[in-house]
This record gives C-alpha cells, structure tokens and sequence, in this order.
C-alpha cells in the first residue's frame, strides 16, 4: 500500500492481494486518516495493481469509503477493468462509490 499525499487529493495505491491477512493494513491507514488529510477533497483509489481481494478487503474498502464520505471526500477508483474490478462490480462497489459520491 502506498499513499501519495498530493494536497487537495490523496491516492492510496493498493498492489498484490487485498485479503485478511492484507486487510489490516487498510484499518492502520484509516487509524490516521481524518487528521492527516482533514485538508483533502478526494480520494483516488488505485486498484490496478491489485490482483486479488476477498471478503475481508472488501470490507476494508468499504470502512474506508465510509470514512472518506464522512470526511466528505470525493472518491474515485482508478482500475484495470480487471478480475478485481470485476468482483467490485459484482459486490455492488461502483454503485456504492458513485451513490456516496452523490450523497456528498
């Protein structure tokens, strides 16, 4: 995971597999989000090289999401159109960025 703090947008790049043992990862990232990017008004994040999640990443990018929404970031997910981005659109995520999005 990396994060690239770009002022008014952060991108939190995601690589390799996002599973249970990955996920936790996301909730140390979270732990500090609201105070390092209050200043921030998106959240890209890049998912093209990830090849792999499960329901514990899922679930980790969903709280950070939420989190992002109640900050009331933007967000944006930036991908291959892959195996990843297929699953996401099965779970109903690009529905749920684009619906939080709109709530924002």
């Amino acid at each position: 995971m990396d994060c690239i703090d770009k002022g008014k947008e952060v991108i939190l790049t995601l690589k390799g597999q996002l599973d249970y043992l990955s996920a936790e990862q996301i909730d140390y990232f979270l732990s500090s989000f609201i105070t390092r990017f209050k200043d921030a008004n998106c959240l890209s994040i890049d998912l093209a090289h990830l090849s792999f999640i499960d329901s514990a990443g899922a679930n980790g990018l969903c709280k950070l999401i939420v989190s992002a929404a109640e900050l009331g970031l933007k967000k944006e997910l930036i991908t291959d159109k892959g195996t990843v981005y297929e699953i996401l659109e099965i779970l109903g995520f690009v529905k749920f960025i684009n619906h939080m999005n709109e709530i924002n």
